[in-house]
């Protein structure tokens, strides 16, 4: 399993190729995030159902400028990227004005943690 630094991804804004390099790839036998045309992308979500707490796993694009916060989202507009197995899993989401947060899942949603302190290049 290849290991990364989040701040080395983040700083050589790299995240998607970082991400594609360990996650488990689709097979007849064995369904994973990655195929051969990259990643499940959900497309442009605005409709009135979605919460961050039941997102198939894959990558979507988002825009709740009024209510964000009631769909567990940590900014109005935004990328989220959903990795989860039945019970564990983790959240990573990047907003327009490139600030990153995480959450995990382990029995329940952590809170969203902001991640600071990437340098600009």
């Amino acid at each position: 399993m290849k290991t990364i630094q989040l701040k080395d991804a983040l700083s050589n804004n790299k995240i998607t190729e970082n991400l594609l390099a360990i996650l488990p790839e689709a097979t007849p036998s064995q369904k994973g995030l990655q195929s051969a045309n990259g990643l499940i992308i959900h497309g442009n979500k605005s409709f009135e159902d979605i919460n961050a707490d039941n997102i198939l796993n894959g990558v979507f694009r988002y825009q709740f400028p009024n209510d964000y916060q009631n769909r567990n989202l940590p900014f109005p507009y935004g990328c989220l990227f959903t990795a989860i197995s039945s019970v564990v899993g983790f959240q990573l989401c990047s907003s327009m004005d490139n600030r990153f947060a995480i959450r995990t899942k382990w029995n329940g949603w952590s809170k969203w943690k902001e991640i600071k302190g990437a340098d600009t290049i």
